[in-house]
């Protein structure tokens, strides 16, 4: 099944936000109220070097290709364990100063000759969608879906693990960081 057959687009019913591909073993949605205007808050989220930056990881590099692709390697830490991955990120959608879907997808540098030798793809794809409505003048409502595609066993035990032990703490981490680089936007 190809990406475009995966993935449809985000549609907007309310409130509640619909789509992406509805085939993931995970899926987490969340939503944030940040103290910005809607132009301010979209300008942060299109800048996906400051962006990354905001990203509560051990490691996070960022080299643009263009203006929707991007080349990443990541670093996490939990526990005695630690996870690095590398891959890429493709904005998928953008209408401006309302929603935008990427996708990243990334081959764990970890875990790859493991999950190669049981003859298993090495490969997460995260396709994240994002929406924003302002709340009042001065403040913007964020909201987003992430949705995880593994086909590796091991490798959905890892992030399952992760996301269930690290999701809370990695939102609140990034709300703030993303509160405080509003003030410099």
């Amino acid at each position: 099944m190809t990406l475009k057959t995966k993935i449809k687009a985000l549609v907007t019913a309310g409130k509640t936000m619909i789509g992406v591909s509805g085939e993931a073993f995970r899926t987490l949605e969340n939503s944030f109220i940040v103290d910005g205007d809607v132009q301010r808050t979209w300008r942060l989220l299109s800048d996906i070097k400051k962006l990354s930056e905001l990203l509560p990881v051990d490691k996070c590099e960022i080299n643009l290709i263009d203006d929707r692709n991007a080349n990443i390697v990541v670093g996490l830490k939990f526990g005695i364990m630690s996870l690095k991955a590398g891959g890429t990120i493709r904005l998928l959608e953008s209408q401006e100063l309302k929603r935008m879907v990427a996708e990243a997808v990334l081959t764990t540098g970890t875990l790859k000759k493991e999950v190669e030798s049981e003859g298993e793809k090495p490969e997460v794809s995260i396709v994240v969608a994002v929406e924003i409505e302002p709340v009042s003048e001065k403040k913007t409502l964020v909201k987003y879906r992430m949705e995880f595609n593994v086909e590796a066993e091991r490798l959905k035990k890892i992030y399952e693990s992760i996301l269930d032990y690290k999701f809370a703490t990695l939102h609140e981490t990034f709300v703030e960081k993303f509160n405080e680089a509003l003030k410099e936007v």
